[in-house]
């Protein structure tokens, strides 16, 4: 598989406002607080390879999703309007990839199907072998976009493993296979693979065995633990159905309260972001006041210097000649009134000091109760993600979970009468 990566995703608004996330080759970390976009730019690459989900909200007023590829031949960028969504535009240096505009529908003569597979170096023409007799199909991007854009449901499943798509049975599980060799080793299915020996065949079979066995071990826990749901329902006075529902609209209210919570601490980052915003505002100005406190006081001083020199050059005389050239000095000593003015002087600039310092004093206490005001919001968003981690989630989680398993159980015939589990004879003993 060749090279390729994203060097850029950006979302253009209607009025041609652009905002973009440039990336760089290797590993790139997305980090944010809750509810801040993070999911939308992994939808935004989602819906411009054909996605059926609009990444954008009429809030936000963005209309079309770019995403721009960087490959070992040249650069191909993507995009695509929600005005006309089942159309891509494609712009490409890359001479495997020719420009214009693509469908997203697979079955349209140019589709952007072989698009995306020429960006990860795999000829239109390739098939894949889709069960034992090596009868092949057609290779196209969904059969490995659950690897290259890995939905959020299926990021925390316990099995089956996440190179298989959630949905992979076993008439299914050979073509997941036959697209993982495709992208690890590139091999071809040729004829010279549709033969077998008999010791090929056999080790075949004890797998296919071996996997059945493995299948069914993993199936007995769940009928237990149906069984255990049907017990705990009948105690409840319900059908394993009607108490599945109940479950169901419990979790809703959770997940609601998820929500519910992730809104307020979305408004409290907000409030977060314009305290700290004023805290730094009044730092500059309780900065700017302490230069200006210590300007005045060096004017204040030094006219007091002066001030001093001119009072005791009233009481003592200039001497007339100077002791090293013995020239003549003459030189008028300070009157009154240039005391005075000097003394002015002093006292205005003690009262513009002392008028700064109040100033000082009240943008500190502004200063101060801001910071306290932020603390408390920092601490309040530290609560309300303590409180989505330990209480709402793993409720959140134990009950899908339990849901799920219900839902799986249900649907388990038996190998003998073809009931479902929780309602065979045959399992319940009787």
């Amino acid at each position: 598989m060749r090279s390729t990566w994203i060097r850029q995703i950006s979302a253009i608004r209607k009025d041609g406002v652009e905002s973009a996330i440039n990336l760089t080759c290797g590993l790139n970390c997305v980090i944010g607080a809750s509810n801040t976009g993070k999911t939308r730019i992994a939808k935004t690459v989602e819906f411009v390879c054909g996605g059926k989900e609009t990444p954008f909200t009429d809030k936000t007023a963005y209309e079309v999703a770019q995403v721009t590829f960087i490959t070992n031949d040249g650069e191909v960028s993507l995009s695509r309007s929600t005005r006309t969504q089942n159309t891509i535009h494609v712009e490409s240096s890359n001479p495997a990839v020719a420009s214009g505009s693509y469908s997203v529908s697979s079955r349209s003569g140019k589709s952007i199907n072989t698009v995306l597979l020429a960006l990860l170096g795999i000829e239109p023409t390739r098939r894949i072998a889709t069960n034992e007799t090596y009868h092949t199909v057609a290779f196209t991007w969904n059969a490995v976009r659950h690897l290259m854009l890995v939905p959020e449901d299926q990021v925390g499943r316990p099995q089956p493993s996440i190179l298989f798509p959630k949905s992979t049975t076993l008439t299914t599980l050979t073509q997941s296979l036959s697209s993982l060799l495709v992208l690890v080793q590139d091999d071809k299915i040729d004829s010279s693979m549709q033969t077998e020996s008999a010791s090929e065949h056999r080790t075949r079979r004890k797998a296919v065995e071996q996997f059945i066995h493995q299948q069914l071990d993993d199936i007995e826990p769940r009928i237990k633990r149906l069984e255990e749901m049907r017990h705990i329902a009948t105690n409840e006075g319900k059908t394993v159905h009607t108490y599945l529902e109940a479950l169901r609209k419990k979790a809703l209210h959770v997940e609601q309260q998820r929500q519910t919570l992730l809104d307020q601490d979305a408004r409290t980052i907000s409030h977060i972001s314009q305290l700290n915003q004023q805290y730094e505002h009044l730092e500059v100005l309780i900065r700017q006041r302490k230069v200006l406190i210590s300007q005045y006081e060096s004017d204040a001083a030094r006219l007091d210097l002066q001030l001093q020199a001119m009072k005791h050059a009233r009481t003592h005389a200039y001497p007339t000649t100077c002791q090293f050239c013995h020239s003549s000095i003459h030189m008028s000593a300070p009157t009154e009134q240039d005391i005075l003015v000097v003394s002015t002087e002093i006292e205005h600039i003690h009262g513009i000091q002392a008028d700064v310092e109040t100033d000082l004093a009240i943008l500190a206490d502004r200063a101060d109760k801001v910071q306290r005001e932020l603390q408390l919001k920092q601490q309040q968003h530290r609560q309300n993600m303590h409180t989505l981690e330990s209480d709402i989630q793993p409720i959140a989680q134990h009950m899908q979970q339990d849901i799920e398993q219900i839902a799986h159980a249900e649907q388990l015939h038996c190998g003998i009468c073809g009931t479902p589990g929780v309602a065979c004879p045959f399992q319940q003993g009787t």
